[in-house]
């Protein structure tokens, strides 16, 4: 339609721990709440504090789901990463610093490549393409609204938009908390809202 439309916020707690980085995401889907989590040996799924089976999506994807949230708040954090490797490929045709990020062995996909696009003045990048597995098509992404907690920065507005510039999904980072007071089992058990 072209239009744009607010949809479900996700709950995000991640926790770094020895080898592992755990998370839990909880949401609403209409009337259902599906909370999961990973917490580096074992993946919970839950709809409506009911655990899901092997056959449910949302237990299926918790690994992936864990590994998403993670990735995207890291961002460019991770581009410190061993076995992440930067090449300068100069100027586009705007102008911009051109950036380009492959991966080692063991690192993420051998075949994902990212595009860092810089302006001179800013030290964020202002737009990053990904390019999956060696595939023809490029996502594309502006970053905005970089923010600041306890000197932790993040994009607080990652902004999707098409092959002809359009806008078609905006992803926002909000409410971050760093260094919160987790209950371990945050990561194990999986109750409702006021359960």
């Amino acid at each position: 339609s072209g239009r744009l439309r607010r949809t479900r916020p996700r709950y995000v707690t991640i926790e770094r721990r020895p080898g592992v980085l755990a998370a839990r995401i909880e949401r609403w889907e209409g009337g259902d709440f599906i909370a999961q989590a990973w917490d580096g040996g074992m993946a919970r799924a839950t709809m409506n504090g009911v655990p899901l089976t092997s056959d449910d999506r949302d237990q299926q994807e918790v690994r992936y789901v864990a590994g998403e949230v993670n990735y995207w708040i890291r961002l460019p954090q991770k581009l410190k990463d061993p076995g992440v490797f930067l090449h300068y490929d100069g100027e586009d045709s705007a102008g911009r610093h051109t950036v380009r990020v492959t991966f080692g062995e063991g690192v993420g996909d051998q075949q994902d490549t990212f595009f860092y696009y810089f302006v001179d003045g800013l030290v964020w990048p202002v737009q990053v393409d990904y390019r999956e597995e060696g595939s023809d098509h490029v996502e594309h992404t502006r970053w905005e609204d970089i923010r600041s907690v306890d000197g932790y920065h993040y994009v607080g507005a990652r902004v999707h938009f098409d092959d002809q510039g359009r806008v078609f999904k905006i992803i926002r980072a909000e409410d971050v908390e760093i260094n919160p007071d987790l209950a371990p089992r945050i990561f194990s058990e999986l109750e409702t809202p006021g359960g």
